[in-house]
């Protein structure tokens, strides 16, 4: 029998800046990327939300999203950015990067389902626009792994993410020590006592803005008390999310929000971290739900609150999962004005030249299952070793 070999031309390929008329192609890609990462053995490096839409549009805009085509068909898409200085590429975890030249970086590539070569393609084309090109993947991609090392990639060593995933590690920090007990105190006396009087808190944190009566005003815990109607009844907003993370959990409206306009001018302090919003996923494989959250808050002194906000919400995130039967998963914090006083740039210089240890073990007591019953008392850290402590931060009133 004749053998018939055919050997495809691919000089058709070619790589151009992504239109936003394209968009969902691309997401479609990605879509199929989720799923056959899911299928091989690498379930939780995107599960099925990343790269959120928003972030490929952004990236189109910025003209950083690209596509490889052939004829009118996208077959892959991927982000390119050149001399582009990638905050955790700085340092590696372990390991060393082979120059310190300018470089280049791959992300997000995906290919189109039934598609060969593509990758390769978009990685060679990427670095011949640089000449030194940098990419990192997730432990468990073996494909891309694979790939890399098949086209003269060099391992250089591991990342560690800035990233507040629960199931990897507590993010306390360790450049000076986090007060974790009276970090709990407050987002119980903000969220299980729901109170805006100093005398129920431990700490002094708030007496600066408390009356002679030690109220701050209809601020934090006194709105997260208050009682709205719902179809189920008569709820204020944190029975709320426990009722919704119970009984619809992959609901796409389990939130809270204190910042409510028409109470400010009875407040003391506007909110700083103002809005909860919930967010539960599902590992292929693991029948226990995860219960990640996005904290959002207009302003934040970064020497003063910022790993105190951190740590207080992870543990808040933490208490919520254990009650209604989940993981704690990721913890994403938005601050729109996040701010380093002038006065408190030696300190923050100081903090910086420090080298950090490992993250603390961080637990809570199992036995509790309701929320309302959560104290300090069930909070467990060990291991948490930390640079002497920076004191007299002066704070803005």
């Amino acid at each position: 029998m004749q053998q018939i070999i055919q050997k495809e031309n691919r000089e058709m390929r070619e790589i151009r800046v992504a239109q936003p008329e394209q968009l969902e192609e691309i997401m479609g890609i990605y879509a199929y990327a989720q799923k056959f990462m899911a299928e091989h053995g690498n379930p939780t490096q995107w599960e099925t939300i990343y790269p959120p839409r928003d972030l490929v549009e952004e990236n189109i805009h910025q003209k950083k999203c690209y596509v490889c085509m052939d004829g009118g068909k996208i077959e892959a898409v991927f982000y390119f950015a050149k001399e582009e200085d990638e905050p955790s590429y700085r340092q590696l975890e372990s390991g060393e990067w082979l120059n310190d030249r300018p470089y280049g970086v791959v992300h997000r590539i995906a290919v189109a389902e039934g598609t060969r070569g593509a990758g390769s393609f978009c990685l060679n084309w990427a670095f011949e626009q640089c000449g030194n090109l940098k990419i990192d993947t997730h432990d468990d991609n073996k494909p891309m792994q694979n790939l890399l090392a098949k086209l003269g990639f060099v391992y250089c060593g591991k990342l560690k993410l800035e990233e507040n995933d629960l199931r990897k590690e507590f993010p306390a920090m360790t450049l000076r020590r986090t007060a974790l007990k009276s970090a709990m105190d407050e987002i119980l006396w903000i969220w299980q006592k729901k109170s805006n009087n100093i005398h129920d808190l431990h700490s002094h944190i708030w007496d600066s803005w408390a009356d002679e009566s030690g109220s701050i005003g209809k601020a934090y815990g006194y709105q997260l008390g208050v009682k709205h109607q719902y179809k189920e009844g008569m709820m204020d907003q944190v029975d709320r999310v426990i009722y919704d993370l119970k009984n619809n959990p992959f609901s796409r409206r389990i939130m809270t929000n204190i910042y409510v306009h028409q109470d400010l001018h009875e407040m003391n302090l506007y909110p700083c971290a103002y809005s909860m919003t919930f967010n539960v996923t599902q590992t292929p494989g693991n029948d226990k739900l995860t219960l990640n959250a996005i904290l959002n808050q207009r302003s934040q002194d970064i020497l003063a609150a910022n790993n105190w906000n951190v740590c207080q919400y992870a543990l808040l995130l933490m208490m919520m999962a254990q009650v209604c039967d989940m993981e704690a998963g990721e913890l994403l914090h938005v601050v729109a004005d996040c701010h380093i006083y002038d006065r408190h740039i030696p300190l923050i210089k100081e903090l910086i030249q420090r080298k950090p240890y490992p993250a603390p073990v961080v637990k809570l007591n199992p036995e509790v299952k309701d929320f309302y019953q959560f104290t300090t008392d069930d909070l467990i850290v060990e291991n948490y070793e930390t640079w002497p402590q920076i004191k007299n931060i002066p704070i803005a009133v």
